[in-house]
């Protein structure tokens, strides 16, 4: 059964149809600079899937970054790690957030994300870790979950473009967010589309000098 667009826009004499992205690559898969770990029965979540305790994961996670031991991991975690709560709605689809939910039946506490500071200091060049920055790298944090929510819920896109013939002229998948200006898929719509246009006028500039000749 053939794929009917969500979306048909026309610009400058081309179609562009928007379809949902049905073969996404996962956010995980990226260069990310937070892990996530969680805890669920049903789904396989985020980076790192654990079955222990939160205390034995803190602990463990604490031992290999020191090589230090701790019957209450919780006060070196928050020294060591810059960390957020992941929360999962579970009704009629998945969701996540760094925020609870309003309803307590179908959502919950579900995991992390974290970096440790170490990591962040090396990344950004830093030497000292002061308010602004923590405030910075947890924005980034929300930023990865954000992402992450769009690739759990399918809310991601793709384009084909169309000429005037129906030939297909260009595709492009993997642009994450319903926002498509926002997004980036149609910056790159209308690049494609001038380029499009300068080629042809610029061939039929080419031949009308040929013709002279």
């Amino acid at each position: 059964m053939k794929e009917e667009p969500i979306e048909v826009l026309d610009i400058d004499g081309f179609k562009v149809k928007i379809f949902h992205d049905s073969a996404p690559q996962s956010p995980r898969e990226w260069d990310n600079l937070g892990t996530m770990v969680c805890w669920h029965r049903k789904y396989c979540l985020g980076d790192e899937q654990r079955t222990d305790s939160v205390e034995d994961w803190m602990k463990e996670i604490i031992c290999n970054l020191t090589g230090e031991d701790y019957d209450d991991p919780s006060e070196a975690f928050s020294k060591l790690f810059i960390s957020l709560p992941l929360y999962l709605y579970d009704h009629s689809g998945i969701t996540m957030s760094t925020g609870p939910f309003s309803c307590p039946w179908d959502s919950g506490q579900v995991g992390y994300i974290y970096v440790s500071t170490e990591k962040v200091k090396k990344e950004y060049g830093w030497k000292h870790m002061i308010n602004s920055r923590q405030e910075k790298i947890e924005q980034h944090l929300k930023y990865e979950v954000e992402v992450y929510d769009q690739f759990l819920r399918g809310d991601i896109y793709g384009y084909r473009i169309e000429d005037a013939d129906g030939i297909e002229t260009d595709s492009c998948w993997g642009y994450f967010g319903s926002d498509h200006e926002k997004s980036g898929l149609l910056e790159n719509v209308r690049n494609v589309i001038d380029w499009d246009i300068q080629h042809k006028i610029r061939q039929e500039a080419a031949l009308n000098v040929c013709m002279a000749l």
